[in-house]
């Protein structure tokens, strides 16, 4: 009745030694991984520290009865310029109505609105960086959703 010892044969030998191998593996990946998470942490914000950023949006439908949250959640991130553009003038009267509480709202941000002659959207982005005089620039499409702190 007694306990009797057996040699291990080949097969569970290679099993043990692919097993302790695999298991080396991940917890050396793991220590990696940990001492990785320690020297690189997460940065809050901007390497150069500059809050300065203009965020140009291009106006597909002036009469969109979003427009004016869209433009609150860019305006939420505190850009220092939101420069808007239109394709035409009767767009660019609509969108500047729409803006006159948003501008008393968020006096730090200039907020301007613009209009080219013709339906392209290269132009009317390449109006609008005429007067961007920040270092950063964010072009921006209508509809496109903005969570608060993008900006940072």
């Amino acid at each position: 009745m007694g306990f009797k010892l057996q040699a291990a044969g080949p097969g569970a030998i290679v099993s043990i030694v692919l097993l302790s191998m695999v298991l080396v593996i991940r917890i050396t990946g793991f220590f990696v991984l940990q001492y990785g998470r320690w020297k690189y942490q997460h940065f809050e914000g901007r390497l150069n520290g500059s809050k300065k950023i203009s965020v140009i949006l291009t106006i597909r439908n002036s009469k969109d009865p979003n427009l004016i949250d869209y433009v609150w959640a860019i305006l939420k991130n505190k850009p220092e310029q939101l420069l808007i553009t239109t394709n035409n003038r009767k767009a660019q009267h609509r969108v500047d109505g729409k803006l006159q509480g948003l501008r008393f709202a968020y006096s730090d941000t200039k907020i301007s609105v613009g209009a080219v002659n013709e339906r392209n959207r290269r132009r009317e982005i390449a109006h609008a960086l005429d007067s961007v005089n920040t270092p950063f620039t964010v072009l921006t499409d209508q509809g496109v959703h903005w969570p608060e702190g993008f900006l940072k």
